[in-house]
């Protein structure tokens, strides 16, 4: 499944220029930026999302880790501590 679909995004995925992935008519997949709440029984006021992450070709980069140039694909850049 996993090689299927690095294949995919490879050869041909929908736009990513809305930060969302389109695999045929019956897959969408976006990257949604959260915000960390307690965890406890209070309830947090917070909005379900910050929005998504943008997404980039790894095409579009030179200065990326050669084993990320091997594989293609999508990218989408995260701060450690949102991790």
């Amino acid at each position: 499944m996993a090689h299927t679909l690095r294949n995919t995004l490879n050869r041909s995925y929908g736009s990513n220029e809305d930060d969302t992935i389109h695999l045929g008519d019956d897959l969408t997949m976006s990257f949604r930026r959260t915000v960390r709440v307690p965890d406890n029984i209070k309830a947090s006021l917070l909005p379900p999302d910050l929005g998504a992450f943008p997404l980039y070709r790894v095409s579009q980069y030179d200065k990326l880790p050669e084993t990320m140039k091997a594989k293609g694909g999508l990218f989408f850049p995260m701060y450690s501590r949102s991790a």
